[in-house]
């Protein structure tokens, strides 16, 4: 049970959180930004259309800037009856005004346009009372496997261990953490790069964050069987614990005797809960590495937006649009939206639970640059030979003068951003 003092500081930091991620957070909020943002969604849909989109941006943008016109919905939804973007959003718009009839009647047209569409199931069961029944461990684990077969997540993991190995390819020495350290894939991968670039480095400390010990034994596992340049010794340094809650034993553990050169945090951060995300970053900056790499999800499913808002189903539909777009290119239309049901069914449905209680905390990049900022952090330009190591060039590139890399993009969206900083 946390302290008096400990709880009063969480307060803090959630409410600091949440002012952050209102300041920064990326908001659509013009008709022609939002019809942009629909036209990304209709790839989603079983029968892709485009007609009503216009209309469609035109009264969202009234409705978020405050104009809740329930009678311009209605006509709306009158008027373009076989748009399932169109059904959707009054059922968003009806279910946010309190307006459950209307909400159902939106639900059952869109269940008949598109009866297997993710979001629309589970936006049913609610409105019926059902129980959305969850995904199971091995479940999300495959899907997981499924995505990672993508571009959507090889270039980020690429992007990041590449920049980690420029930025020590040239020291003789060197130590690297990697937060969330799991199977020790990057790991390996950083040891790769030792064989196939020119470096200087002679001995390589890897360490290897985690709370779960059977992952701390298998990347120790993993890094022992990679084969690496004889000239150079590897050190591997499990340190059980996580990142928003270490000790001081920890932290030195971590830190080693001449200190951290790089720190790799490749998809996450975002499950740590919004408040302690300020915690996991003071933490990293206390323990001071030379780099810091985080290659994290770029989207506004921020915490800090109530379930029953439009706007956070703007953002949760952008998301799982964005999915099926990366899924469809190796695997069938139906296997990807399956993938997105399962990411929807986690505690109980994610399009459901209270914010507190859903499972992840998405934020746009702006919000990942400002929570650096804020726990002491100074953003740091990303080099353009960084790209050179992702899997899928063509889908990466250096954005806003360098300051962040958009790893995989699709549609004009990058779904996963890395950014770069370095302890102020």
């Amino acid at each position: 049970m946390l302290s008096v003092d400990n709880a009063t500081a969480a307060e803090a930091d959630r409410r600091r959180f949440e002012r952050i991620v209102g300041d920064t957070a990326y908001r659509p909020r013009s008709p022609d930004a939002i019809r942009t943002e629909l036209e990304r969604q209709v790839g989603f849909q079983s029968e892709p259309v485009d007609h009503g989109l216009g209309e469609l941006a035109t009264l969202l943008a009234s409705w978020l800037a405050g104009g809740h016109d329930l009678g311009a919905v209605a006509e709306l939804a009158d008027a373009y009856p076989a748009q399932p973007l169109v059904q959707f959003y009054a059922l968003a718009m009806r279910r946010e005004a309190g307006d459950v009839e209307a909400a159902r009647r939106s639900s059952s047209a869109l269940l008949a346009l598109d009866p297997d569409d993710p979001l629309a199931v589970q936006l049913a069961a609610d409105l019926d009372g059902d129980t959305v029944l969850a995904a199971s461990d091995e479940t999300r684990l495959s899907n997981l496997a499924k995505l990672a077969d993508t571009p959507l997540l090889r270039n980020p993991y690429q992007l990041a261990v590449g920049a980690i190995f420029e930025t020590i390819r040239d020291l003789e020495v060197a130590r690297v953490l990697d937060i969330g350290v799991g199977s020790g894939a990057q790991l390996a991968e950083l040891l790769a790069l030792l064989g196939e670039h020119e470096n200087r480095l002679r001995r390589l400390e890897l360490v290897g964050l985690d709370f779960v010990d059977e992952f701390l034994e298998r990347a120790g596992q993993r890094v022992a069987d990679t084969r690496i340049p004889i000239e150079t010794e590897v050190v591997y340094v499990p340190v059980r614990g996580r990142i928003e809650d270490l000790d001081d034993r920890q932290a030195r553990e971590i830190a080693g005797e001449s200190g951290l050169d790089g720190a790799n945090a490749t998809i996450a951060l975002h499950e740590v809960p919004g408040e302690q995300k300020l915690a996991a970053l003071r933490n990293l900056c206390l323990i001071a590495p030379r780099h810091v790499l985080i290659a994290e999800w770029n989207y506004c499913l921020e915490n800090t937006l109530s379930e029953k808002s439009v706007e956070f189903l703007l953002g949760a539909r952008h998301a799982a649009a964005d999915f099926v777009a990366a899924l469809t290119e190796r695997y069938s239309f139906e296997e990807a939206r399956q993938v997105v049901r399962d990411w929807l069914a986690q505690h109980g449905g994610q399009l459901t639970c209270p914010a507190g209680h859903r499972q992840e905390c998405f934020l746009h990049v702006t919000s990942w640059q400002a929570l650096l900022e804020e726990s002491g952090f100074d953003l740091a330009p990303c080099d353009e030979s960084w790209l050179a190591h992702a899997e899928h060039g063509d889908r990466a590139s250096l954005e806003d003068d360098a300051m962040w890399i958009a790893t995989s993009v699709y549609s004009g969206w990058s779904p996963i951003a890395l950014v770069h900083a370095v302890p102020r």
